[in-house]
């Protein structure tokens, strides 16, 4: 270079450096490149001078063109999409400059590859060939090297002042994302954090192991095992990369949502306006991802420490209610209400396992458990918990054979096991997928407390009627009957009482022996209990005299009840017995001692006369 090619360089530097300090606003280049034009233009002679962007994926040039003898009071023109081969140049990867001519124009061209990028300088010296002759090999080489390192600078500038804010938007960001331990937050965070860094974009997060996909958010479920999934999405989520694909309209970027426990899913980026991602936005996205896996993560965590206490608990909140001296049917109807708030389950029974596979539903279950169909269930699921370490989940059960005529695909079963006491809890819900893991588990740690308070409720049942039973007759004992007759007349409108007495008994024990009468007395006892309802009260009232109660009955209905047991006592007794029987009933809804006592005495004078005007017979009171 000569001496003024020299001084031309060390200006152009210099003023170089000036638009670097001036320039405000790195994201904008086009004040500097406008700038630029005019500055070597002006320096170097040219008519004018025009800046191309290629994109190396593309076949379209963008264009700033500077004409400093234009007329316009405006001098810089700015033109999109303009074809590559317009320029008719072969811009080789080893060349720097070339100088081309043709019939009227002479051109000045200097170009720079980064990567599949290439980025042009067009000086247009017509009428000025003279100075474009006069500048030696190395003086244009200099042109070329201040040229593009200005843009180089230019970038990586930019470059630094968008990674400081997307950081700074990144560290806002993370902070709102740890500041939530609500899963649901989590999301909503990530995707309108996304939508204000990068508007332009779509985003859809694909999570697994994500049974909440809500409906104002942009997220759903995505499970890499299934055949209809994307594979770049698989690639990304089993292999932690970010992946991309490309169509005819946009590209997409997947990256990995991961923690430190591992990936949670796949961050879904669409771009349907340029054909790819820069650095920036690439290491952006991916940093994102990161945090927002490690967020997911610590939500997750704290769900699981919140779900495990709630879950703790509801264990103790059980356990203290069943140990209030509950009676079975208060019992089960506490678990139902309990567990058909807790687990959302359609039906709840505990079922009593007896001997010779025999099984009881305790009262209190729900109606399902009381049908036909129910039993065959229930012996289905017994079965079942044997081979099962005696618990049983099922998630989509009508798919199985044996479960198919069934209608419930969610099924929870534990057994209940203690010493004396056998069972099985059954939950059931008709929708698939219902129950998971964790709620067969706290199923099984309720039972453990349930089974306690069950075997001692049985238990004092079993002694409750141990003591308000006869021994002999399995019958009630009359305490027990006046017991049930006085809490009817507070509770119901009405109420009947039979008494009954075995004809001619002491001829029984005088023939037959003590032993014999005793097996009639258990006959006729067995005999009552057949005719009346599960809710009536039959008692042995003393000797060979016993009662029923039937709460709720009129007089009328009394009477035929005990025309039946007379009738069945002859028909079935061995040896042969008669019964005679005295009825009375109460309808006034009132409650006093005396209304009981007038009640026994009218029973028992009815039956004076029905023994002493034939036997074998029923009377009705005055």
């Amino acid at each position: 270079m000569n001496l003024d090619e020299k001084s031309k360089i060390l200006y152009l530097k210099s003023e170089f450096f000036d638009l670097m300090v001036s320039h405000d606003n790195f994201q904008h280049h086009s004040k500097v490149y406008k700038k630029y034009s005019k500055l070597v233009c002006d320096v170097l002679g040219s008519r004018a001078v025009t800046l191309y962007g290629k994109n190396g994926n593309g076949e379209s040039l963008e264009s700033l063109t500077y004409n400093r003898f234009s007329e316009e009071e405006e001098q810089y023109e700015v033109t999109s999409n303009v074809s590559i081969e317009k320029l008719n140049i072969e811009f080789d990867r080893e060349s720097k400059y070339r100088i081309v001519h043709n019939l009227h124009n002479t051109f000045l061209y200097l170009w720079y590859y980064e990567e599949s990028d290439i980025h042009i300088v067009e000086f247009d010296f017509t009428g000025a060939v003279d100075k474009l002759e006069q500048y030696s090999e190395s003086f244009l080489i200099n042109i070329h090297k201040e040229t593009f390192e200005l843009r180089d600078l230019l970038v990586k500038v930019a470059r630094t002042v968008e990674q400081g804010k997307q950081y700074l938007q990144l560290s806002k960001i993370t902070s709102k994302l740890h500041s939530s331990f609500n899963i649901e937050n989590v999301f909503y965070e990530i995707i309108s954090s996304l939508k204000t860094v990068y508007p332009n974009y779509e985003y859809l997060l694909l999570l697994t192991n994500q049974s909440v996909e809500p409906s104002h958010i942009e997220v759903k479920q995505f499970s890499p095992m299934d055949k209809d999934a994307n594979p770049y999405a698989i690639q990304a989520y089993s292999e932690n990369i970010n992946t991309y694909e490309t169509n005819s309209d946009s590209i997409y970027m997947y990256a990995p949502v991961h923690g430190q426990q591992g990936v949670y899913g796949v961050l879904q980026i669409c771009n349907k306006n340029i054909n790819r991602f820069t650095v920036s936005e690439q290491e952006f996205f991916t940093l994102l991802a990161s945090k927002a896996g490690i967020a997911l993560e610590n939500a997750k965590l704290y769900q699981q420490v919140e779900d495990s206490a709630k879950r703790i608990q509801f264990v103790n909140e059980v356990g203290q209610n069943l140990n209030q001296n509950l009676h079975s049917l208060e019992l089960v109807n506490y678990l139902v209400f309990k567990f058909q708030n807790r687990f959302e389950c359609e039906e709840f029974a505990i079922v009593i396992l007896q001997e010779h596979n025999q099984f009881k539903v305790l009262d209190g279950s729900t109606s399902y458990f009381n049908s036909e169909i129910a039993n065959s269930l229930i012996g289905q699921i017994v079965e079942d918990i044997k081979l099962h370490d005696g618990t049983l989940l099922k998630v989509n059960a009508t798919q199985e054979e044996c479960y198919e005529q069934y209608p419930f695909n969610s099924i929870v079963a534990v057994k209940i096991e203690t010493t004396g006491l056998k069972g099985v809890a059954i939950m059931l819900h008709r929708n698939p997928f219902k129950f998971k893991y964790d709620d067969r588990t706290l199923v099984q740690n309720v039972m453990e407390p349930t089974k306690l308070a069950l075997r001692n409720t049985m238990l004092q049942e079993k002694l409750e009627q141990l003591v308000a039973t006869d021994h002999l007759t399995d019958l009630f004992s009359r305490a027990y009957l006046e017991e049930q007759i006085c809490k009817s007349m507070q509770e119901d409108s009405q109420g009947t009482l039979i008494l009954l007495d075995i004809d001619d008994f002491k001829k029984i024990n005088d023939t037959y022996g003590h032993q014999i009468g005793d097996n009639v007395l258990v006959q006729v006892a067995n005999i009552i209990k057949d005719v009346v309802r599960s809710t009536d009260i039959a008692a042995r009232w003393g000797g060979e005299e016993l009662a029923a109660y039937l709460p709720k009955i009129g007089i009328d209905t009394g009477k035929k009840v005990a025309s039946r047991i007379i009738e069945e006592v002859e028909k079935i007794s061995s040896p042969r017995v008669t019964t005679s029987c005295g009825v009375s009933a109460w309808g006034n809804g009132t409650y006093n001692t005396s209304s009981i006592d007038k009640l026994f005495k009218s029973a028992d004078d009815a039956l004076y006369i029905a023994k002493n005007t034939g036997k074998n017979k029923v009377t009705i009171a005055n």
